[in-house]
């Protein structure tokens, strides 16, 4: 039994000329939704690319492979999270409360971005290379 497809935003088209940060951003932002709906190893570049508005080119330009593309979300969105784990776990605090903390963090993390948690959750363990 196959589930319907949820519904997606239309991808937004980005000028030609827009900046680079803004169109690496677009596919960064793209690359997270396909994940999430297809998994990593159930999308191709071109299904970023589309969901992005840019040319297929332009994701291997930025990103190398679809290896970078993953690798790229993951760092991006995981430097956030692991710097946030760092500072509870220097605090002056008991373990319960440190605890609590994480805890509370991972919570509003979902809430933010749930997507991105989905992503850095199931691809991280089924790739075995983000661990490097």
């Amino acid at each position: 039994m196959t589930s319907p497809r949820s519904p997606r935003a239309t991808p937004r088209r980005l000028a030609p000329d827009a900046p680079e940060p803004e169109k690496r951003r677009a596919i960064l932002h793209a690359a997270v939704r396909v994940f999430a709906e297809k998994g990593y190893h159930g999308c191709r570049i071109s299904d970023v690319a589309e969901e992005a508005g840019v040319a297929y080119g332009l994701v291997y330009h930025y990103f190398g492979n679809k290896d970078g593309l993953l690798a790229s979300v993951f760092d991006t969105n995981w430097a956030f999270f692991a710097k946030a784990v760092d500072d509870i776990g220097e605090a002056n605090t008991s373990m319960r409360d440190k605890l609590s903390q994480i805890v509370e963090l991972a919570f509003q993390a979902f809430e933010m971005a749930p997507l991105v948690v989905k992503v850095l959750v199931l691809e991280f363990g089924r790739n075995a290379r983000l661990g490097e």
